[in-house]
Formats: C-alpha cells, sequence, structure tokens
C-alpha cells in the first residue's frame, strides 16, 4: 500500500440548500457547480421546479463530469501511461487486477517492471509471508482508457521466483516453447460459454423473478426482445476485445436465454489461454459497468436447461497434414485413458452439467464421434470426409484455460508429451502437499489427481511413465493400499513359480518360509529409478530389480498413472496383463487405519485419531488415494479392455478362493493342468497362501522388509486379520452409512458396487 502523506487540501466545502457538499478552490471563482444549485435553489423558491427533480437533474450533470473524466485523453497533456496488471486469484478462476503508472508507452512485456500485491488477500499466501510477484506475460490495448493505455496479463511467483501453487501458466509456457511442440504448430479455438444474471437476485438476465421464460428451443442464436437477453453487453465485448486485440473470432447467443458465447483463436500456443483469460477480464469490466452479475458456474440453473461449459478445437500440423485424421484418433484414446484427469483439472462443478443429458456426455463416461454433440469429443465430419483436420472439437467443459490447454497438449502425442515433460521434474517441489492418512504421519503429495508419500516418488513415478517398456509377458499386479495387496501377490507368485508345491511351513518347495510376497516380486513406484531426461534409460536398467523369470510387477498406482506401454492397448506390449484386486471401502479404511497407526507407534510416533483419519479416508487424502477413483480407474478400463483387465473383488475371493485362484491363473497364462487339479495342487496353493498359513510363518513373526532403510518396517503389521466386514467392530452405524453414501455417489452409474452386504 502507497504510504500516506499528509498534503494540506486546498479545498473549502460550499453546501447548497439540498444539503450536498461541494467542493471548491479557495479564492477562486464559483464553479459550475455552485452555479447549477444557486439557480436550483433560485427555481425551487420560485416553485419552477420540485427537490426530486432538482436532485435528478444533479445526477445526469454529475454523470456527464463523470464520463467526461472516464474518458479523458492523457496523450494531451502527458507521455505517461497507465498499466492494468491482471492475475488470477486463490480460486482459479476469479481475476484481480490493479494500475500503475508508467513513464510511457510500452509494447514488450519484458521491458515492464514487476509487481507485488498481497497474496494473503487472495488466498494464495499466509498472512505472514504475504507477498506475491507478478511477472508481465503479455500486453493488450486498454478499450477502457484507450490512448496508448494497456492491459497486462501476469502470471504469479514467490520473491524467490518460485511459481506459486495456483500459476499454471508457468509450466504450460514450459510445455509450448519446448522445440517440438512449438514444430506442430498446435493451434487453439476456446469457446467460452456464460449467464448474464441480475445483479440483486442473482437470475438469469431477461427471466422474470422468481419465474421461468418459456422452454429452450427459440433462444440459441435468436433474435429479438423476447429471445435475446443481453445483447448490448454481448457486442460491446465483442468490440472491446478486438480493439485490445484479441483473435476473438465470433460470439452467439446459447441455448439457454441469458446465456451466450464467445470465441476466441485460432491461436497458436501459450496465447491463446492469454487471449482467453483477458477477454474473460474484459467481460467481467463490462458487466460490472451494466450492473450485471457475469457467472462461469458450470449449471447456474438446476433444472430442464443447458450448462455453460468452455470448449477447446485443437489440432497440430501432423493432424493437419495428410493421414491426421489416424494421429487424431490415437490421441483421443490417449486422452480417453487419462479422462478422470482432466476432468478433475477442468474446474469445478461439472458433474452438475455433465449428465449424459442437454448436449454432453455423462462426466464418468468418455464417449468420442463424429458431429455427435452428446461426446466427450467432438470430430468435425469434414475432418473425417477428408482424412485430416484442423479444428477437431475436443469438448472440454468449463476449465484453467493455461492449464488445460497445456495439458491437452502433453496427453495428446506421446513423443512430444515425453519431451515436452522434460521440465516438469522441475516443479514437483511445488506440487501441493496437506496431510493425509499414510504412513509415518508425513504430508501427502498431490500430483495428477491422486495423493502420493513424496516428491520423490512422484519423481520416480513421472521417469517410470516416461521411460518404463512393458515386455509382452509382464503381468501387472495393481491395487489399492491394503485391498488384498499380499495375499494376491502371493496368490500369483505361486502360480507362476510353482514346480513342486509344498504348504509345509517348513517346506523348501515353500517360497514363502525366508521372505514375504512383497520380496517376491519388484515394486514399480518404489523401485524404478527417478530419472531427469538426460538420463540413459538403458544405465539406470540394472536399477530396476527385474527378474526375466519372474513376470510379476506389483503397483498401488492408479490406472491413469501407469506407463502407457502397461496401459495402452494397441502398443506393442499389449500382451501385457493387468490383475486388479479391489474392497468393500470400510473395511480398506479400518486396515489401512490400523496399518499406520502400528507403523507409527513402531517410531515411537503418535497414531492420527480414527475420527481425523476416518475423515482424511473420506475427503479422499489418503495414499494413493481418492480410494474410489483408483477403483473406478480400473473399472472403467477392465470393462473397455476385458482381456487385458482382470478386475477382482476381495470379498468374493475369500467366499471361493479356489475358484478364483484358478481363474487368476488361466488369465495370466499359468493355468492349471488336469492332472495339477487332480493332484489338489489348487488347493495347495490356497492353502499356502492363505491367511492363516502365511501368518504363522517365522519369517512374518520376526522378520522385517526394506530392513536398514528409511522404509524399514517389521513383516507382521501386514498381517492383521484379513476378515470380511471387520469395520463393525471399529466404526459407528453414522461412520459406515457415510462412506457407504460416498461409495453410492462416486460408483453411481458405473455398475459397480462395493458395498458387501452378505451375512
Amino acid at each position: 500500500m502507497a504510504q500516506e502523506q499528509s498534503v494540506k487540501q486546498p479545498y473549502s466545502t460550499v453546501r447548497s440548500s439540498a444539503n450536498c457538499t461541494i467542493k471548491g478552490n479557495v479564492g477562486s471563482k464559483p464553479s459550475s457547480h455552485c452555479i447549477f444549485f444557486s439557480v436550483c435553489k433560485s427555481l425551487r423558491k420560485k416553485k419552477k421546479i420540485s427537490l426530486f427533480q432538482s436532485l435528478v437533474a444533479r445526477r445526469r450533470t454529475n454523470m456527464s463530469i463523470l464520463t467526461d473524466l472516464v474518458n479523458l485523453n492523457l496523450s494531451d497533456c502527458t507521455d505517461k501511461i497507465i498499466a492494468e496488471y491482471i492475475w488470477v486469484g486463490g480460486s482459479g478462476m476469479d481475476l484481480r487486477s490493479k494500475a500503475r503508472t508508467l513513464s510511457g508507452p510500452v509494447t514488450d512485456p519484458s521491458k515492464l517492471p514487476k509487481w507485488n500485491y498481497d497474496g494473503s488477500s487472495t488466498g494464495q499466501a499466509p498472512g505472514q509471508d504475504s507477498e506475491v510477484i507478478l511477472y508481465p506475460q503479455a500486453i493488450f490495448k486498454d478499450p477502457f482508457r484507450r490512448g496508448s493505455n494497456i492491459l497486462v496479463m501476469c502470471d504469479a511467483y514467490t520473491p524467490a521466483g518460485e511459481p506459486i501453487p495456483t500459476n499454471k501458466r508457468c509450466k504450460a509456457a514450459k510445455i509450448f516453447s519446448h522445440p517440438d511442440v512449438a514444430a506442430e504448430e498446435t493451434w487453439y479455438g476456446l469457446e467460452q460459454e456464460y449467464t448474464l444474471l441480475q445483479k440483486d437476485v442473482k437470475w438469469p438476465l431477461g427471466w422474470p423473478i422468481g419465474g421461468y421464460p418459456g422452454p429452450q428451443g427459440p433462444y440459441y442464436c435468436g433474435v429479438g426482445v423476447d429471445k435475446a437477453y443481453g445483447r448490448d453487453i454481448v457486442d460491446s465485448h465483442y468490440k472491446a476485445c478486438l480493439y485490445a486485440g484479441i483473435n476473438i473470432s465470433g460470439i452467439n447467443g446459447e441455448v439457454m436465454p441469458g446465456q451466450w458465447e464467445f470465441q476466441v483463436g485460432p491461436s497458436v500456443g501459450i496465447s491463446a489461454a492469454d487471449e482467453l483469460w483477458v477477454a474473460r477480464y474484459i467481460l467481467e469490466r463490462i458487466t460490472e459497468i451494466a450492473g450485471v452479475v457475469l457467472s462461469f458456474d458450470p449449471k447456474p440453473i438446476q433444472g430442464d436447461w443447458n450448462g455453460a461449459g468452455a470448449h477447446t478445437n485443437y489440432s497440430t500440423k501432423s493432424m493437419r497434414s495428410d493421414g491426421g485424421y489416424e494421429i487424431i484418433k490415437k490421441a483421443i484414446e490417449k486422452l480417453g485413458l487419462r479422462h478422470k484427469e482432466h476432468i478433475a483439472a477442468y474446474g469445478e462443478g461439472n458433474e452438475r452439467r455433465l449428465t449424459g443429458r442437454h448436449e454432453t456426455a455423462d462426466i464418468n463416461t468418455f464417449l468420442w464421434g463424429v458431429a455427435n454433440r452428446g461426446a466427450s469429443i467432438r470430430v468435425g465430419r469434414d475432418t473425417e470426409k477428408d482424412g485430416k483436420g484442423s479444428h477437431d472439437k475436443f469438448l472440454k467443459y468449463r476449465m484453467d484455460t493455461q492449464f488445460c490447454s497445456s495439458f491437452m497438449e502433453s496427453t495428446a502425442d506421446s513423443k512430444r508429451n515425453q519431451r515436452s515433460h522434460g521440465d516438469e521434474e522441475d516443479s514437483f517441489q511445488s506440487l501441493p502437499t496437506r496431510q493425509g492418512l499414510s504412513a509415518f504421519n508425513c504430508d501427502l503429495v498431490h500430483y495428477q489427481g491422486f495423493w502420493y508419500l513424496d516428491t520423490s516418488m512422484v519423481a520416480r513415478i513421472f521417469s517410470a511413465r516416461r521411460h518404463f517398456q512393458a515386455q509382452p509377458s509382464d503381468i501387472f499386479l495393481c491395487s489399492a493400499p491394503k485391498t488384498g495387496t499380499t495375499w494376491l501377490k502371493a496368490l500369483a507368485f505361486a502360480i507362476v513359480s510353482r514346480t513342486t508345491v509344498d504348504d509345509d511351513e517348513d517346506s523348501t518347495a515353500n517360497p514363502f518360509v525366508s521372505k514375504t510376497p512383497h520380496e517376491c516380486l519388484p515394486i514399480l513406484e518404489f523401485t524404478f529409478p527417478a530419472m531427469t531426461p538426460h538420463d540413459d534409460y538403458g544405465s539406470c536398467l540394472p536399477f530396476f530389480n527385474r527378474d526375466p523369470k519372474n513376470p510379476l510387477i506389483a503397483t498401488h498406482l492408479p490406472f491413469s498413472s501407469l506407463p502407457e506401454s502397461v496401459s495402452v492397448s494397441d502398443s506393442d506390449s499389449s500382451g501385457c496383463k493387468i490383475v486388479y484386486i479391489c474392497r468393500d471401502p470400510k473395511d480398506t479404511f479400518v486396515s489401512m487405519y490400523h496399518f499406520f497407526a502400528k507403523l507409527a507407534a513402531s517410531r515411537n510416533m503418535e497414531p492420527i485419531p480414527l475420527d481425523k483419519a476416518f475423515d482424511l479416508f473420506c475427503n479422499g487424502e489418503s495414499s494413493f488415494g481418492p480410494y474410489w477413483d483408483h477403483v473406478l480407474g480400473y473399472w472403467e478400463a477392465s470393462l473397455a479392455q476385458p482381456d487385458k483387465i482382470l478386475f477382482l473383488k476381495y470379498e468374493d475371493m475369500k467366499e471361493n478362493t479356489g475358484f478364483y485362484a484358478t481363474k487368476l491363473a488361466e488369465f495370466i497364462g499359468h493355468g492349471f493342468s488336469s492332472e495339477e487339479e487332480g493332484d489338489g495342487v489348487v488347493e495347495k496353493i490356497v492353502r499356502m497362501c492363505s491367511f492363516d498359513c502365511l501368518s504363522n510363518l517365522e519369517v512374518n513373526k520376526t522378520g522385517k522388509i526394506a530392513e536398514n532403510t528409511a522404509w524399514e518396517m517389521e513383516n507382521k503389521l501386514y498381517f492383521r486379520k484379513g476378515n470380511v466386514k471387520d469395520w463393525e467392530n471399529h466404526l459407528t452405524p453414522e461412520m459406515a452409512a457415510r462412506m457407504d453414501l460416498i461409495t453410492e455417489q462416486k460408483l453411481s452409474g458405473s455398475g459397480l458396487t462395493l458395498t458387501y452386504a452378505k451375512k
């Protein structure tokens, strides 16, 4: 805040008979205000005009003077200009701005000074360290002040020069500036829908207060006083954007009355996002002047009314070239595999809009089609006909423009994804952190929609996604923590490594006598090396413990974070298999809570109280959580790729272990022969891998895993009870009901049930 100075005020106060205060220079001639009010006073005495009429006249005079001041042409008296610095606030959708005086015109943002603001007042910094620095990034002409005055789009950094967590532009700029990305000349056309609301009642413009207009139909691109509400605002915005230098390409009325859309582009790379943010800012300013509320809410009015989204039209040079349609289809498939991540990135409230109705796809369903307005991604008919395209409409809803455009860029092309994310590990340290339900009570790190143990794990995940190459013979055992992971590992390892099987705990034919199931196979996110873009993958291979005789690899990673060579069905490694196990969320939580509590006690740490741990789990803030998103990712992938992914439930396996052991063996290509079945091999493996057998082995009573490392823990921690519905002994009925409701809401429409009801 500028320092206040004590200055002698050269003004005296003159009061009119209307009790209004007017200021004029001491000793000067009467001002026009004074003359005006003297005339009004005289006329009122003569009863020529009423007090009300005089006040109306005064209001008009004041507004005229205010308009004159707003429209002052500063170039007549000074070379100085006004620069309005604009940035995105703490919510990720709100815009903030403040103005400063510059000595003269500026056209290069790098020549503009940095500036600071109070981040504690915008939700972007704590009060004890509130200074945030604005870095100018793009300049536009100011349609409000005109002349040489400018609007400046900025992003925000700490005083040390690190991008603050809400600064998505920094990362996006790195992606778009990479030579491989720049060479593709990525075009974006961004379509922003919005709703105009009446100020005092927050009801759409043109709607009867508390009531509804006629049904949808005549309003889309409609003309007439009973169909188009707010066109003066829309047209003013259109012209103001053109004046500012924004590549605005059109406007139209939308399906719901009071709702409009403007389009920006085609623009290249990061400039598309900058232009859309400034176009939003200009629209906010115009509605501010008009006394109308601007809403980007995805579903401002519930019921049979269309919502408001932001849609992305996207194409690259490769897509626009001959054969581009095949590249488009491959990009669409990659987007489909990361559907959940994209939905999470596009902003809050989309579940209210993306219902499968009103020209939308259901939020949990990924669908693409040619000229299909109900799809997640719509491809134009000309694109299909020509075999290439320029604006293939990737419908991506309400969004953070900088983040989403770069997110799409990084997803759509795997080769550029590997290169353009080359600097991503630079930002690992600035990823959001939060206390969660985790080992050692440590803060969890948020990355790509899920919570992980620390940034070093995120770096290993990042490296695995870029460098790990699955083999057709690989078998991935996937699970969220505490859902039957140990049991699944034991069964799978016993199946693939069987020559002779003996469930005697003293027999050398029992592979678990000397080591736990966790030590029998590598865990991807714990053992794959963290690498930089400059590391040679081959030189790092020895550090990944991969036994050619053992095809099993374990992971807790969500499906969306698996290496592409594992998850994509048409890759060269399409022969690899995925087996996933899940469990009733209530039993999962109870098992997880007790595991982490015992782990904390073994380190002389205070465990998280049960009620707090329960809240964290329900909020999705647990290791590799949210749990429901983890399960849904594999469930939906198993429906799309049933030959590749086997989806198992812990409760079903407990009820009929022999059946599912046989099914597992057949799925992973190690089925039992009729002779083995006749010799009771299946039953022996089931007994050998049972909870009772494993928990009573000496190695699991006294041994330790990861000994002499930071992850050292006692093997017995992995064996507590393993019972179905053990949650009944630990959760109150209210807690159980709350989690069941969350499960019902999260899995709604998926066809999956997790709550185990059998008595």
